[in-house]
């Protein structure tokens, strides 16, 4: 499954407008940002020193359980039976407070993907971009936009992915965001590869060189340097290709880079180093990467006369080839069955986190 892209947002900004409730609501917000400045380290240790059950104040537990719920998220905590957060969605829907319940929706539908229940979390998320459309919140719009993005991708309904990550890349221009803007076009790219239409995910792949120094996010902008490599491995400039590859892994040494590179020594007959690799890295392969390799092996096997070896590789990639693409073809066939009206995109709307490649 591809990675939903979770960023430190301002989740509890609106708030400050609101009329105070003592020392728990300036103590939330300032959980909150520290959360925006990047220390979630510390907005964690700060949260946990909180004790839901002291909590009288419905608004007050309420901010508190969406801002948990991020923290969860941003840490690596989620519990896929926490259910604290429809406490916050049944607060502001009695409330009528449609911002934070935008908020409250999109948290929902980000607890429930990463749970990876990616069909049940689309109604949350398009009920979250239905209320921001009211409410004018161009962070959570964005993010709406590209976690949509990321979850259609992962059903494989890749042409409504490029929809979304379309109105993310639109939004991030207005507010003149270059990471932003940089996720969007690698969610374009990564749907464009995964259509096959390589031509057009390499222009927007492309597009993210230039601001790699702008990106400051390690997990960012390792994934882009690794697709950044894939490119011009697949473009026949191996050299660039591992210069960028090892770039990547040493930002962040994520088994998909890694695989990244195992294929740059495979290409360049470098089997020794490259079998090294995949040796290591194996268990943590996912299912097509598992497949993509044994494709190479047997490619390479095939070229220094071991056409017995190369037989036996051939015919397990083809056995795990043809299981992933009947998961495909029943995840496809789910996502176009989705009760989800499909927007067409129309100008005006809008880890390791990717290597996909």
């Amino acid at each position: 499954m591809k990675n939903l892209i979770i960023l430190a947002l301002a989740l509890l900004s609106l708030v400050s407008c609101q009329k105070q409730n003592g020392d728990i609501r300036t103590r939330i917000e300032l959980i909150d940002s520290l959360v925006i400045d990047g220390r979630t380290g510390e907005a964690d240790s700060l949260l946990n020193k909180i004790k839901p059950g002291s909590l009288t104040d419905d608004e007050d537990k309420a901010m508190y359980y969406v801002l948990a719920s991020h923290l969860r998220v941003l840490t690596n905590k989620y519990k896929p039976d926490d259910r604290t957060i429809d406490f916050s969605i049944n607060h502001y829907e009695s409330t009528g407070d449609k911002k934070n319940l935008a908020v409250a929706y999109y948290m929902k539908g980000t607890e429930l993907a990463i749970s990876n229940k990616l069909k049940e979390s689309i109604p949350y998320m398009k009920r979250a971009e239905d209320l921001e459309a009211q409410v004018n919140q161009p962070w959570l719009r964005y993010n709406i936009c590209v976690n949509l993005s990321y979850v259609y991708s992962a059903l494989w309904a890749n042409k409504i992915a490029i929809t979304y990550a379309r109105k993310a890349m639109e939004e991030a221009k207005q507010q003149n965001r270059t990471d932003w803007l940089c996720l969007a076009y690698n969610c374009i790219a990564a749907s464009y590869y995964d259509l096959g239409m390589k031509d057009s995910a390499y222009a927007y792949i492309s597009k993210i060189e230039p601001q790699l120094d702008k990106i400051t996010y390690y997990e960012e902008k390792a994934g882009y340097l690794s697709n950044i490599g894939t490119m011009y491995h697949e473009l026949g400039d191996y050299k660039k290709a591992k210069k960028y590859l090892k770039m990547s892994i040493a930002i962040q040494p994520h088994e998909h880079n890694q695989a990244n590179l195992a294929r740059n020594y495979y290409a360049t007959g470098k089997s020794r180093e490259a079998d090294s690799i995949i040796k290591a890295i194996w268990p943590k392969l996912d299912h097509d990467l598992k497949t993509e390799v044994l494709q190479l092996q047997a490619e390479m096997a095939e070229k220094r006369g071991d056409f017995k070896t190369a037989t036996d590789l051939y015919k397990r990639a083809k056995i795990m080839r043809d299981s992933l693409e009947q998961d495909k073809r029943t995840e496809d066939a789910s996502a176009s069955t989705e009760a989800v009206p499909v927007f067409i995109y129309d100008g005006h709307s809008s880890s390791p986190l990717t290597p996909k490649f």
